[in-house]
C-alpha cells in the first residue's frame, strides 16, 4: 500500500529556539572574526601610523592622558579616577583649557584658537552659569576674566573642578577637537572607515554566510540551518519538496539584508513584522517565506524530498496533492 507525504507545522516554541539558536551562532562566528579582522588591521603599517599620529595629537591637545602603553583616556575621566588631590585636579582642569586654545592656534584652522578663546569667554561670563545663585566668573578692573572669589569661598576645589571646567572640557573642547583640527577629523575617519568597512562588514558577511547560508549546503534536504536542523526543521517549497538553490538564496538574501541587517537601525521593525507573520498570521510564514511560497515543516518523523522521482522510488504517489498550510492548524 503507498504511503502518503503528511507534513505538519513545527511547534511555535521549537521554532523560536531554533532561530535562537542560529542566532547565538552567528553571534560568536561575528565576533570571531571581528577578533580576526582586528588584529589584521591594527597591525597594518599604515594603520599604526595614522594611529600614531592620532595618539601624539590627543597629548598634544591636553584634553587626552596617554599611559605608557599607549592606550589614553580623556582627561577628565582621567582626574576623576586618580588620586589626585583637589587642588591638583583644578589647578590641571584650568591649565587644560588653556592649553588647548594654544593647541589650536598651532593645529588648528586659522581663526580657530580665536574662535575657541571667545567661546570659552562666553561660556564663563553666561549669567546661567552660577553657584548658589552666585556667578562662577567675573571680570577684574583690567577686564580679565577671573574666578569669582565669592564662589571660590563658597565652593570647594571639587566643585569647582565638577562645575566650572569639566563641563566645558568635556563638552566644547572635545567639539572643537573635531570640526577646528583638519588633521585630527581626518584621522578618526580614517579609523571609523577602517571599523565599518575592514573589520565590521566582512565580519558580519563571514558570520552571516556561515551561520545562516553554508548551512543549508550541508543540510540540503530541507536547506537547514543548525539551529533548524537540531530540532528537525525543514523547509519546503509549493511543491512540498526541497526548494530549489535559487529559492534558497532568495531566502537567505531577504533575511540577512531586510531583516538582520536593518533591524538595529530601525528600532527591529522588521524582525517585529516577520515574528508577527510567524506567530500570528493564518500560513505562520516569516516574512522571507511569505515572499517567496515557503513553509517550515516538522521532519522528525517524515522526510522532505528532492524531486518526484525520488518519491516514486520510495513507493508514494507523486501527484498527491500539496498540504494547504493555510488550512494545516499548528500544534
Amino acid at each position: 500500500m503507498a504511503a502518503n507525504i503528511t507534513y505538519h507545522k513545527p511547534l511555535f516554541h521549537r521554532r523560536c529556539f531554533a532561530n535562537l539558536i542560529d542566532f547565538i551562532i552567528f553571534v560568536l562566528l561575528f565576533g570571531a572574526c571581528f577578533l580576526l579582522t582586528r588584529a589584521i588591521v591594527v597591525n597594518m603599517p599604515e594603520y599604526k601610523a595614522k594611529d600614531g599620529e592620532l595618539l601624539s595629537l590627543r597629548e598634544e591637545s591636553g584634553l587626552y592622558f596617554v599611559y605608557s602603553d599607549g592606550n589614553c583616556v580623556d582627561i577628565v575621566s582621567h582626574l576623576k579616577d586618580n588620586s589626585y588631590t583637589p587642588y591638583a585636579r583644578w589647578e590641571i582642569a584650568k591649565n587644560t583649557i588653556d592649553r588647548f586654545i594654544v593647541f589650536c592656534d598651532i593645529h588648528g584652522t586659522e581663526g580657530s584658537s580665536e574662535k575657541v578663546q571667545e567661546d570659552y569667554d562666553a561660556y564663563r561670563l553666561d549669567a546661567r552659569l552660577t553657584y548658589k545663585d552666585i556667578p562662577m566668573f567675573i571680570k577684574d578692573d583690567e577686564g580679565n576674566i577671573i574666578e569669582n572669589p565669592t564662589f571660590s569661598e563658597a565652593a570647594t576645589l571639587n566643585e569647582r573642578f565638577e562645575l566650572a571646567y569639566a563641563p566645558y572640557i568635556d563638552g566644547k573642547c572635545q567639539a572643537f577637537l573635531v570640526t577646528e583640527i583638519p588633521a585630527y577629523l581626518e584621522l578618526t575617519h580614517y579609523q571609523s572607515n577602517m571599523l565599518y568597512f575592514a573589520e565590521i562588514a566582512p565580519s558580519y558577511a563571514f558570520g552571516g554566510i556561515l551561520a545562516y547560508l553554508l548551512p543549508t549546503f550541508i543540510f540540503r534536504r530541507g536547506r537547514m540551518t543548525f539551529g533548524k536542523a537540531l530540532y528537525r526543521i525543514g523547509l519546503v517549497d509549493r511543491r512540498i519538496l526541497v526548494p530549489k538553490i535559487g529559492r534558497s538564496l532568495g531566502r537567505f538574501a531577504i533575511f540577512y539584508f531586510f531583516e538582520l541587517l536593518l533591524t538595529p537601525f530601525t528600532f527591529g521593525l522588521p524582525f517585529l513584522v516577520s515574528f508577527s507573520l510567524m506567530a500570528f498570521s493564518k500560513s505562520h510564514q516569516g516574512l522571507p517565506d511569505y515572499l517567496l511560497g515557503l513553509n517550515e515543516v516538522d521532519v522528525s518523523n517524515s522526510k522532505i524530498y528532492f524531486d518526484r522521482a525520488e518519491i516514486s522510488l520510495d513507493d508514494i504517489p507523486g501527484n498527491k496533492r500539496p498540504v494547504d498550510f493555510h488550512m494545516e492548524k499548528g500544534q
